[in-house]
């Protein structure tokens, strides 16, 4: 019995030095995680609704101007293109036809108003030839009704001393008949030469007054022909408007986003968006949280993660940020967050990107969080519209 007893003794002894072995890993384990639950510290993090990559400066729309057939498209997502680059081409045939319509009827005008102008210029110097004449003919016949005058004047002298002599019977009567007959051919020369001096001072009247009358006409002419020379102008400069506004160009500098299927054949209607070009320049991310998660406890600088829904399995899916400034809170109860990305991570960003913010508000003790959570979940079944 001894020996039976003994053997039993040193079966149990190594059973109870394994149970409090186990017992002292259990101890040691509990007491570790319990420092860990009261003392440790991890990250509390505040996950956004939603969150959008977005250009710092605004992007531009590209739209089509006018309507029309598309006739050759360069859109292409993620396409850089420089300012004025050609992306869409619409059909603009009539247009150009127009346009060179309006260009064969603006050289006839042309023609026709230089000729106006050849023959304005004409007439002027011909009328003014013609008064220049007119004037000179005109002191020709005055000269000449002067000298009239002046030999009807020696004449009279004359004819009164012949009629003298022939009272006096100084004289023959033949003579005294020659002297009144000279006297009368001269006074007859004086009427004629008067005469002339009125019809050549009446020309020059006349030349005056008819040339101006037709230089009057052709400058009526040629105000009416550059009238439409004018409109010709506006018209031309409209129809090359209208062939320009067929042709949609790049406004800005820029990666063309958000496009629009638009090959050729398709119709546009005007002011149809085709696609979004977003300037060049740094990127930001936007979210939006909610008021009780974010109110208060999200600030500029704090640490924050974006994962993209662009790319779940990449591994450039989680991209680093940095909280730069927090806005109001909106009438539908959301805040406005504005991150940027660091240097490292920036070219995984991209415009128009969206995605999850998680942001890195505080660190606490996994027991003090355990309350916070507890906190918050007796909270939200205390309200009455979690009772009902």
């Amino acid at each position: 019995m001894p020996a039976a007893f003994e053997r039993c003794l040193e079966s149990i002894e190594p059973r109870g030095r394994g149970r409090h072995a186990g017992l002292l890993l259990s101890l040691a384990l509990m007491a570790g995680w319990s420092a860990w639950f009261f003392r440790g510290e991890v990250a509390v993090f505040r996950a956004s609704a939603s969150a959008r990559v977005e250009s710092t400066r605004w992007p531009r729309p590209v739209v089509a101007e006018v309507a029309g057939r598309v006739a050759r498209s360069d859109l292409a997502l993620g396409r850089s293109v420089a300012e004025g680059d050609v992306l869409v081409e619409l059909d603009a045939t009539s247009a150009r036809l127009q346009l060179s319509e309006e260009r064969v009827r603006r050289d006839v005008v042309v023609t026709a108003l230089d000729a106006a102008r050849a023959a304005l210029d004409l007439e002027r110097a011909l009328t003014q030839a013609s008064v220049v004449v007119a004037r000179a003919n005109a002191r020709t016949a005055s000269a000449h009704e002067s000298a009239a005058a002046q030999l009807l004047s020696l004449s009279d002298d004359e004819l009164s001393r012949v009629r003298t002599l022939n009272d006096a019977s100084l004289l023959p009567k033949l003579t005294l008949l020659e002297r009144e007959m000279s006297h009368a051919e001269r006074a007859a020369s004086l009427a004629v030469q008067a005469a002339e001096a009125r019809r050549a001072a009446a020309e020059v009247q006349v030349a005056h007054r008819g040339g101006a009358a037709h230089t009057q006409e052709l400058l009526r002419e040629v105000v009416d022909l550059d009238g439409q020379l004018k409109l010709k102008d506006a018209a031309i400069a409209r129809l090359e408007r209208e062939v320009t506004l067929h042709v949609v160009r790049a406004p800005t500098s820029g990666v063309l986003g958000d496009i629009v299927s638009a090959p050729p054949g398709d119709y546009v209607t005007a002011a149809q968006r085709l696609g979004t070009l977003v300037p060049g320049g740094a990127l930001r991310v936007v979210a939006e949280l909610a008021e009780s998660d974010a109110a208060g406890i999200v600030h500029p600088g704090q640490a924050a993660v974006m994962r993209l829904d662009s790319a779940v399995t990449d591994a450039r899916a989680s991209v680093s940020l940095t909280v730069t400034s927090v806005g109001e809170v909106s009438r539908e109860g959301r805040l406005r967050v504005e991150l940027e990305s660091r240097d490292a991570d920036a070219k995984a960003l991209a415009h128009g990107q969206t995605g999850v913010v998680e942001i890195d508000v505080a660190r606490t003790s996994p027991f003090e969080l355990a309350l916070r959570l507890a906190g918050r979940a007796y909270a939200g079944l205390s309200r009455p519209e979690a009772r009902r």
